[in-house]
């Protein structure tokens, strides 16, 4: 199977989760996304982390999700990154069809919804710094890794 990347906006987006960015002007944001966590007694958990960079095209064999927490990613240091997604479903099947590509800029942060299909934090164009927040326990469903039946090429779509 062949993908193509598409821009980032929320309408795009929307099934997934949100997108937002720092304020450019003095200020805090407030409400930039919908966190979700359907364990009260887990943790937050913020980390910090650097990928190095991957380049389109790119093959993907595997996704994962958080069961019942949201996920953020805000960029510390990223030129652009990649975002493969697929909207959530009950049964926990994924289906190969409704898997969506996105080239984020540096200044984009993504949410994903709680049970948000989505493939490991890429960066492209040089190595990406990234901050993440989710609740985990250590229980059943924090993180679900899928195989992919058919590995899924990625290429440079329009920007």
């Amino acid at each position: 199977m062949k993908l193509l990347t598409q821009p980032l906006t929320q309408e795009a987006f929307e099934p997934f989760g949100q997108v937002f960015k720092a304020p450019e002007e003095p200020g805090q944001g407030y409400n930039m996304a919908q966190l979700e966590n359907f364990r009260s007694d887990a943790p937050a958990i913020l980390s910090v982390f650097c990928v190095e960079p991957s380049e389109l095209p790119l093959t993907i064999d595997n996704l994962e999700r958080h069961e019942f927490s949201s996920q953020s990613f805000m960029p510390l240091d990223a030129v652009e990154y990649l975002v493969v997604v697929a909207p959530p479903s009950k049964e926990g099947v994924l289906n190969p069809d409704d898997i969506r590509a996105f080239v984020v800029g540096g200044d984009q942060c993504i949410n994903f919804n709680a049970n948000t299909w989505h493939y490991s934090m890429t960066a492209l164009g040089g190595n990406g710094r990234f901050a993440t927040l989710t609740w985990q326990d250590g229980r059943k469903g924090d993180t679900v890794f899928v195989p992919l039946e058919n590995p899924i090429e990625i290429s440079a779509g329009s920007k």
